[in-house]
This record gives C-alpha cells, sequence and structure tokens, in this order.
C-alpha cells in the first residue's frame, strides 16, 4: 500500500494547486501563509490552523460515509462509502503533503494489509474519527493561545501512524483492496479535474 499511496499523493499534489487558484479566485484565502509544495513548520499557528482546517474536511468526508451506510440498497451504499471514504483519503494526502510527510517518513507496517481485519464498518469508521482527533490534539498553537508551545513530534507521528492504520483498515472494512483503493482514487482524481476543467 506504501507504493500507492506515493502514487496517489503525487496526483493529490498537483490537485491541490488547482483547487487552490480557484479558491482564491472565489474569494477565499484560509491557507494563510501555508506555502502549496513547501513543507511547513508544525510548531507555526499557520500551519496548525491549516492542519485543523484540513483534519475537519476529513472528518467531514468520514461522516458522510457512515452516513451513506443507511442510502439505497446494499451495494449502491458499499460504493457511495468506498467514494466517502476516498474523498477522505484526498484531504489526507493534503494534511500529510502540508507538512512534507510521504508514506517512507511512517513506519512501514503502517502501510501493510493486516491478517485481521476486525469484521463490521462502524467500529473501524468511529476509531478512524477518534483517532484524528487525538492526532490535532498534539497540536497546542490555537490561535488564541498567546505562549506558543513546541509539538513534540514523537506523540504527533505516533498518533498520526495510529489514525493512518486505522483510516487504512477501514478501507479494508469496506470491501476494498489495495488496488481498488488506488483505482477509485484516480477515478475520483479524473472526476475533479474534469470539473476543473469545463468550470464546474
Amino acid at each position: 500500500m506504501r507504493d500507492r499511496l506515493s502514487v496517489i499523493m503525487r496526483h493529490q499534489a498537483t490537485l491541490m494547486g488547482k483547487f487552490r487558484h480557484i479558491e482564491e479566485q472565489n474569494g477565499f484565502n484560509f491557507h494563510g501563509d501555508v506555502e502549496l509544495g513547501v513543507p511547513q513548520n508544525i510548531n507555526a499557528y499557520g500551519t496548525q490552523h491549516e492542519l485543523r482546517r484540513l483534519a475537519w474536511c476529513i472528518q467531514e468526508e468520514l461522516c458522510e460515509a457512515a452516513s451513506a451506510m443507511d442510502s439505497g440498497t446494499a451495494s449502491d451504499s458499499k460504493l457511495e462509502i468506498q467514494k466517502e471514504l476516498i474523498d477522505a483519503l484526498h484531504f489526507i494526502c493534503e494534511f500529510l503533503l502540508t507538512l512534507g510527510y510521504w508514506p517512507s517518513d511512517l513506519p512501514a507496517e503502517d502501510f501493510r494489509r493486516p491478517e485481521y481485519v476486525p469484521e463490521g464498518l462502524t467500529p473501524n469508521l468511529f476509531q478512524t474519527m477518534v483517532l484524528l482527533g487525538m492526532t490535532i490534539n498534539e497540536l497546542k498553537n490555537k490561535p488564541w493561545k498567546q505562549t506558543p508551545r513546541v509539538t513534540d513530534l514523537d506523540k504527533f507521528k505516533d498518533q498520526l501512524a495510529r489514525f493512518m492504520r486505522s483510516f487504512i483498515r477501514t478501507c479494508y472494512a469496506s470491501g476494498m483492496t489495495d488496488q481498488d483503493i488506488e483505482d477509485v482514487y484516480l477515478g475520483k482524481n479524473s472526476e475533479n479535474q474534469e470539473r476543473i476543467a469545463t468550470g464546474v
């Protein structure tokens, strides 16, 4: 999965630039001083604010996956859940790219398919949501804080790795294989590229 995720992240890096241009055209500049394509200082207020924004985008997509559990037929619901998980993956890639992190920066075992995936999508999905919150909780420099605090990188990376393991396990629990994850992502990427090209 590690190699596939690296391919996905390269595609997402290109897409980020295109979407940022559109966001600026629409009058939004919520990225602050976070420069695209440049690894950011994790202790900077602006960087942590951007990471919180991206984390909320991830949570929204995970919630949409949860909502899709109750929609349509079983097969339609499964496909919709998988699409929402891949939408979350878009923002996960942006989260990692903001810090200049690549799969090679995290332990290899985080990207191996586990021998056992706990049954049931719901517990995997909600554990993923909680672990994302715990990851963000390691970032202490909120806009209203007057005394900057240095991030404990070991704790942050540990929580991030736990979140990544849980997210990938959730993708497996939804019925996706490693190849499916890449294929669904590339399909959504092509859809986004077309939307950009046609101004939708």
